[in-house]
């Protein structure tokens, strides 16, 4: 499923029974992947709505860590191509709940 590739809008989940809200880079990236469970999703939506949620980064490049941990502890693998708008639409890598 690649929303961001054709174009669409990011699909930010304001609210989800179940879902906690997350405190940590690692847990955003986790709970973004439960909330849209089935569907692989960019990176850049699952920090916006960490950010929307109030967890910022000094350094954005530290989201990549965190995509890396919840993937290396076996929550995300890649999956899906998306345009990503802070790299002029170049298409990388999604990430789907395992």
């Amino acid at each position: 499923h690649d929303r961001m590739a054709r174009g669409g809008e990011m699909n930010i989940p304001k609210r989800a029974t179940g879902i906690r809200k997350p405190k940590t880079a690692i847990s955003v990236v986790i709970q973004y992947a439960k909330l849209v469970k089935g569907h692989a999703f960019s990176p850049e939506e699952a920090i916006a709505w960490g950010e929307e949620l109030g967890i910022y980064l000094e350094e954005k490049r530290g989201w990549g860590n965190a995509f890396r941990s919840a993937a290396a502890q076996g929550f995300i693998r890649p999956a899906g191509l998306f345009a990503r708008a802070s790299s002029n639409g170049s298409v990388r890598p999604g990430w789907i709940l395992v």
